[in-house]
C-alpha cells in the first residue's frame, strides 16, 4: 500500500505545482489536506498490517485503532480532494485550458 500511494502523491504534488496560481484559498486548503490524509493512511496501514499483525480486530487494541485511523484518514483525503477540485465546478478553469 505505501508504494502504491507514492505515485499518487507525486502526481498530485506535480498537478498542484502546475495549477497553484489558478486557484485561491480553497484549492490551497484542499492541497494541504489531501497529502496529510495520505500520510495518515500510510501510518494506519503500516500499523495495521506491519506492527500489529498478531492481534485481532476486537476493540480496544492497537490494530483496531490503526484500522479506524486508516478509515478516518481516507475520509479526510476525500474531503481534501473535494475542496481542491471545487475550483473546477464553476467551469472557469476548464475554459482557460481550451
Amino acid at each position: 500500500m505505501p508504494l502504491a500511494l507514492l505515485p499518487v502523491v507525486v502526481g498530485f504534488v506535480g498537478l498542484h505545482a502546475a495549477q497553484r496560481r489558478r486557484y485561491g484559498w480553497l484549492g490551497t486548503t484542499g492541497f494541504v489536506v489531501v497529502p496529510g490524509g495520505f500520510a495518515i493512511i500510510l501510518v494506519g496501514s503500516a500499523g495495521e498490517f506491519w506492527a500489529f499483525t498478531e492481534q485481532g480486530y476486537a476493540p480496544p487494541n492497537p490494530r483496531d485503532t490503526a484500522w479506524t485511523l486508516f478509515l478516518l484518514a481516507f475520509l479526510l483525503a476525500w474531503l481534501g480532494y473535494l475542496l481542491w477540485s471545487g475550483k473546477y465546478e464553476s467551469g472557469q478553469q476548464l475554459s482557460r485550458v481550451r
